[in-house]
């Protein structure tokens, strides 16, 4: 935690010795509210892990039963957060998709994002066993999208058997209707257009802040994060670009149309502020976006007296060179997406040292900002912090996530350094 300005002014009209006397309360309730947090994530780490290191003794037994709901989707969450691989795993994997009729759908779809995780090109037989069969649209869907990577035909060709066979109206279905326009990949922006879309910004005469979320096309890559405030970009401490870097790759390797997939882009609303009950986020705030369908219309325009046309309205945030990216949020929250945050993490990049995107970690669908813990986690810096000093809950506004033709975070950076 840090101390601010607005903070230290409630002692300015005390006298020296009680103003001293209230700053150094001050500070101790920042220490202990700090390494009680420390306590707090050590504690709850320690837990996951020695119940991660626990199961890994089960598996070569194969006495893991099936309906260990709770127990088989935390190891195979975990699986992924930690890049598992093991012989033992994927024998408890098949044992899981051989038994896709008589597991639970939690268990199975689990179960399918950690084959997405950590073996995309193996159990094809079984994933177009599972996306004949399934009444689940989002299992049918992960099972198709683990065939997609190897026969594109073969998945549409079981997609329109399946829907026929389980679902009415599969095409006006959202969710289906992105697996359809999935390899319809908007072109990313050009950087040049950034600054078009700063114009644009300004000239909407917003008070509240616009978060600009800038990624490459390549989610392995890490992107920036930068702010306007509705007339320019916010500056740093030294008067230069305030930005901080960030990633917005699915840790299973998703397109951004189901849950646990890529950050979609498009327009999202600031709704709060606060700490998430994750425990791989950690102590650090979350600004939590809420997407279209997700919130209602007054909470997404920050509007409780709003009653026009959702799609109208959201429309109008879109000049003509973006309107091919306003569909994936639009289309995500439709389907059934929720709770996509900007968060900081607890996780150590040790664990995706071997991972395209390392040293930045993944998440299930958010975008993450990078963070420094010591090994028994109090914290050494937070570009998280350093964005909520920036962000507040009295002063949401909204969230552009746009993939632009940049080969990663430094060349974004020094194309607005230079503007």
């Amino acid at each position: 935690m840090r101390i601010k300005v607005r903070d230290l002014i409630l002692f300015r009209s005390c006298s020296g010795t009680v103003r001293a006397l209230g700053l150094a309360f001050y500070i101790v309730c920042i220490f202990l509210v700090s390494n009680l947090d420390a306590r707090n994530v050590k504690l709850e780490r320690t837990r996951i892990q020695r119940s991660f290191e626990e199961y890994k003794q089960r598996l070569p037994s194969s006495n893991i039963l099936l309906s260990e709901e709770y127990e088989l989707i935390s190891f195979f969450r975990n699986s992924q957060t930690f890049q598992y691989k093991d012989n033992s795993l994927k024998k408890l994997l098949l044992r899981a998709l051989e038994n896709h009729e008589r597991i639970s759908d939690a268990i199975l779809v689990h179960a399918l994002e950690a084959v997405h995780a950590l073996y995309p090109y193996d159990f094809h037989a079984y994933a177009e066993e599972i996306a004949r069969s399934t009444a689940s649209k989002r299992i049918m869907i992960l099972s198709l999208l683990l065939i997609d990577k190897k026969n594109p035909l073969k998945a549409n060709e079981i997609f329109y058997e399946a829907c026929e066979a389980h679902f009415e109206n599969c095409t006006a279905d959202p969710l289906f209707t992105a697996f359809i326009k999935r390899n319809q990949h908007p072109p990313s922006v050009p950087l040049p257009k950034i600054v078009e879309l700063l114009k644009f910004l300004e000239q909407r005469n917003q008070h509240a802040p616009y978060i600009l979320v800038l990624l490459p096309e390549n989610r392995n890559k890490e992107g920036i994060i930068v702010i306007h405030d509705g007339k320019t970009l916010l500056k740093d401490e030294t008067g230069g670009l305030f930005y901080t870097k960030t990633l917005g790759r699915s840790i299973a390797g998703l397109p951004y149309f189901i849950n646990d997939g890529h950050t979609p882009q498009g327009l999202f609303s600031i709704q709060k502020i606060r700490v998430s009950d994750h425990p791989d986020i950690g102590p650090t705030p979350a600004i939590v976006m809420g997407l279209p369908f997700e919130v209602e219309a007054k909470d997404f325009f920050h509007n409780p007296e709003f009653s026009s046309d959702f799609d109208r309205e959201y429309q109008t945030f879109f000049p003509d060179y973006l309107k091919h990216i306003q569909h994936e949020s639009y289309l995500a929250g439709h389907a059934g997406r929720s709770l996509i945050f900007i968060h900081g993490s607890v996780l150590s990049s040790s664990h995706y040292k071997k991972s395209l995107y390392y040293p930045a970690i993944p998440t299930q669908g958010c975008l993450s900002v990078k963070e420094k813990w010591t090994q028994d986690y109090k914290k050494i810096a937070s570009d998280q912090d350093r964005l909520l000093e920036k962000v507040t809950e009295e002063n949401k506004g909204f969230v552009y996530v746009i993939e632009v033709d940049a080969s990663g975070a430094s060349e974004i950076i020094y194309f607005l350094r230079n503007l």
